[in-house]
């Protein structure tokens, strides 16, 4: 394979829309290396920079010692040396993260808008905080997207947006036809089972739980860690929004016009994903 320069590909998104799994299963690739919220040490003081080596009873990561001395604008430079490979996947999520390397010239950059079906979003944000009202998170839903939206069409710079339901359901079409090619490298089917590879990224929430609960030593701590630790070491699709959310809760979602109206934009609908989940 012929690199004509190294790529940092960059997750943005809602919280709790899969952006911490995509990250793993793209860092699994052999060429690629899971970096997680990567902004954590250059912007949250004494953070640990690797739970896994810390899981391991280590006072320094293998790959990352010595990033708090890194300077900012350097932070991909350090880690393409220290992990030797030509795609970092980086889940930071965060625009302002972005906006420090959007115009660096060391590394190509990729942008992956990632969303998840609003009924499952909302069933994961419900799980957390049962007072939540309904209207006000959809409202936040479509704002924190349409934010995206537009601040990555003033980079003028090329973006793909494709749904983590789509992508675990179906990873053979979305992964090898849709979004490894967007990013430029082949699908490798084995990086699904992403915690057969040791990663050392930073950050996480359930989808860290495959990578770091055969650690007793482990700090997880993911609001959910009863299901994950079911889900633990295996492929799994988590739609407990079935169950989880009422009738109406559901109907409010799926008679939302501005939710309907930014799905149809993507050229997605409710129905789209009705009929993915019974395939």
């Amino acid at each position: 394979m012929t690199i004509s320069k190294q790529t940092v590909v960059f997750i943005l998104s809602e919280v709790r829309s899969g952006s911490t799994w995509l990250s793993y299963v793209l860092g699994s690739h052999s060429e690629a290396v899971h970096l997680g919220e990567y902004y954590r040490p250059f912007t949250m003081p004494n953070h640990i920079a690797c739970r896994l080596c810390q899981a391991k009873g280590k006072k320094q990561c293998d790959y990352l010692h010595g990033i708090q001395d890194v300077e900012i604008s350097q932070a991909f430079d350090f880690a393409f040396k220290r992990f030797n490979k030509n795609w970092l996947i980086d889940c930071s999520k965060q625009l302002d993260w972005l906006n420090i390397f959007i115009n660096s010239q060391n590394y190509n950059i990729k942008i992956i808008h990632l969303h998840r079906d609003p009924r499952a979003w909302f069933a994961s944000q419900k799980r957390r905080d049962s007072n939540l009202d309904i209207h006000l998170s959809l409202s936040k839903w479509i704002d924190t997207n349409n934010h995206i939206t537009n601040k990555v069409k003033e980079l003028n710079i090329k973006y793909i947006t494709p749904f983590y339901d789509e992508l675990c359901l179906r990873p053979d079409l979305y992964f090898n036809d849709y979004l490894c090619p967007f990013i430029g490298f082949p699908f490798e089917e084995s990086a699904l089972c992403y915690w057969e590879k040791e990663h050392h990224g930073l950050g996480g929430n359930g989808a860290a739980f495959n990578n770091l609960s055969r650690f007793e030593s482990a700090q997880l701590n993911t609001g959910d860690d009863k299901y994950y630790q079911e889900m633990s070491q295996k492929l799994f699709f988590d739609s407990r929004w079935k169950t989880e959310l009422t009738n109406s809760e559901i109907q409010i979602i799926e008679s939302n016009h501005q939710i309907n109206d930014y799905l149809n934009h993507l050229g997605k609908s409710f129905e789209h994903f009705n009929l993915i989940f019974r395939s």
